[in-house]
């Protein structure tokens, strides 16, 4: 548990005046924890939001889900000597960035969320963008598993590093994905 005096923030501030300070909290998925945020209290003091804004926060919270994925693709990448998958993730990243900016007015720390709704509906043009962004994402994913997939450096570097026996595994106390990863159902 990391303390971020987050409670203690909160203890002069109105409802809304805490949503700033959930954005810092991961300033890579900022949404996500301004909807954990507001979401919590909606449900404490009983307001149901319109559907239109449950989409709009699932959206975004997707956003920031897969802004986070293409921060760990890239630097994973560039850390074994594969430039190139790391631009192209950066790239994605940055039209996140770019949708993100159109709809809150910052790129990074958003605020966007309030109890009860959001601080504003979606601008004009913005679903455009986030098709457009949504049609050609795929084969950029599929042009970057391409690039590390083939590339013998990249496959030399990341198989088989870090295999543990499923024995290993659960005598080291391994749960979930790691656990699996092992070879153990």
């Amino acid at each position: 548990y990391l303390h971020s005096s987050f409670e203690k923030l909160g203890e002069y501030r109105t409802w809304n005046q805490i949503v700033p300070l959930t954005d810092r909290m991961d300033y890579l998925a900022p949404l996500i924890y301004n909807c954990a945020y507001v979401m919590s209290v909606e449900k404490l003091m009983g307001i149901e939001v319109t559907e239109r804004c449950k989409v709009v926060r699932v959206i975004c919270m997707e956003l920031d889900r897969i802004f986070g994925h293409l921060l760990w693709l890239g630097t994973t990448a560039i850390d074994v000597g594969a430039f190139t998958p790391f631009l192209y993730a950066f790239q994605q990243r940055e039209k996140i960035y770019k949708l993100h900016e159109a709809f809150t007015g910052a790129r990074i720390t958003t605020s966007a969320t309030r109890v009860g709704g959001m601080m504003a509906d979606l601008p004009e043009g913005w679903i455009e963008q986030l098709e457009a962004f949504l049609d050609a994402f795929p084969r950029t994913l599929a042009e970057i598993d391409h690039l590390l997939t083939t590339n013998q450096i990249h496959i030399g570097r990341t198989q088989g590093v870090g295999a543990i026996t499923p024995e290993d595994a659960i005598n080291y106390g391994f749960t979930g994905p790691n656990l699996r990863a092992a070879g153990v159902d």
